[in-house]
Order: C-alpha cells, then sequence, then structure tokens
C-alpha cells in the first residue's frame, strides 16, 4: 500500500540502519540553535494568519522540518512537529523521508510528512512494528490534531513525558 511505501526507503529497503550509539552516557538535552526563532504572534498579540512565504520555505534541516515550515510559515504547531520527528529518529534512528536522494527535492519530503501525519498511528506502526512507543503514539498524534493558530495544552505534553520518565524509574527533579 502506499503507506508502506512511506516507510521504505528511496531504495527501496524497509530494514532500518541503526545509529552508532556513543559508549557515554549523557543526562541532559541541549538546545543550541535559535536561528530560525520567528515570531508567531503580531504586535497586537494575535497569532499570525497561515501565509506563505518563498523566501522561508523548506527552512531548517529538510528532514526535520516542519510542514508548515516548508511553505515558510511557522508556528508552535510546528516546533512541536519537528520535535517529534527528532524523537521519532532519536528513538528509531529512521525517518522515511530521511535519504541522500531527497536532499534535494523538498517537496517529495513535505509531501511524504503530508502523508504520514495523516494517520500518525498506522505509520508509527508500519516503523515500529508492534512495539510502538506509548509516548511518541501520544505525542505525534496530539500535534497531527493541532490547528495552525491553536495554542497547544504544554500541560498536557509535560504530563506525557513525565508519565514516561516515571515508567523509566526517574524520578521527578524540584
Amino acid at each position: 500500500s502506499m503507506n508502506e511505501n512511506i516507510v521504505k526507503n528511496v531504495n527501496g529497503n524497509s530494514k532500518h540502519e541503526s545509529l552508532e550509539h556513543n559508549e557515554s552516557t549523557h543526562d541532559h538535552v541541549y538546545i543550541i540553535d535559535y536561528g530560525l526563532a520567528t515570531k508567531f504572534v503580531d504586535t497586537n498579540g494575535e497569532h499570525r494568519p497561515f501565509c506563505m512565504d518563498q523566501r522561508r520555505a523548506h527552512d531548517g534541516t529538510l528532514e526535520f522540518t516542519s510542514r508548515d515550515a516548508h511553505f515558510g510559515a511557522h508556528s508552535r504547531r510546528s516546533d512541536l512537529e519537528c520535535f517529534g520527528y527528532n524523537l521519532i529518529y532519536w528513538s528509531q534512528g529512521y525517518l522515511p523521508w530521511k535519504d541522500e536522494k531527497l536532499k534535494d527535492q523538498p517537496e517529495i519530503v513535505h509531501r511524504l510528512k503530508e502523508i504520514f501525519m495523516t494517520d500518525v498511528k498506522e505509520m508509527l506502526k508500519l516503523l515500529y512494528g508492534k512495539d510502538v512507543p506509548k509516548l511518541l503514539g501520544e505525542y505525534m498524534h496530539y500535534v497531527g490534531q493541532l490547528e495552525f493558530d491553536e495554542e497547544p495544552d504544554y500541560s498536557y505534553l509535560k504530563g506525557l513525558f513525565e508519565k514516561e520518565f516515571t515508567k523509566l524509574g526517574f524520578k521527578k527533579s524540584d
């Protein structure tokens, strides 16, 4: 089916390459680049409308940029979607559209993301098999349901991660 084809890389292989893991462990994640930060509200405090901006289209690292960013439009939803793609890549070592042959084809990458986000739960099943991380399923489904200008429920999202950390044996720090 079309969905199964999405999770195959361009070479037609469905085998996923795993990331090489550094033996040392780190307990911090650092955000290192605000180079593409943009204001999502205007001077009246209103969310900017969805507006295509070809000058900013496909900004950022192609594999991880949001569907909206492919049009040059940015929002809080975009940030969450981008983070979700990173989470999938970090946990799986693979994204259906992360392939050297697609690096100069942003329109195809955008279309693959549109298909992926249309049925997140099914797509994650194709990527992870029976072992879809519950956190990722809930997170990506939530992000997929957000409207462009909708304020995300950050408490809900934070709760998803806190629940996962607790399940993994981490204690909440003050």
